[in-house]
């Protein structure tokens, strides 16, 4: 599921095949953190540009994905 994880959130951190979602990628990459190191590429990227009421949300997102 981590591997799964860590695509859905690359996908929606480029727009491939999805719209470019950096809120969504952020929760997915959190959710795949704990299990796969490739995953702390991404969430590096997403802390770059996310502004601090994005990342806010995103970390809303995350825990509510978590539930």
């Amino acid at each position: 599921m981590a591997i799964a994880q860590y695509r859905l959130g690359r996908a929606y951190y480029n727009g491939d095949g999805l719209p470019k979602d950096l809120i969504e990628s952020f929760a997915r990459g959190c959710l795949a953190s704990r299990y796969n190191k490739q995953t702390a590429e991404l969430i590096a990227d997403l802390h770059m540009d996310l502004n601090p009421k994005n990342h806010k949300k995103a970390k809303a997102r995350a825990e509510k994905l978590k539930q």
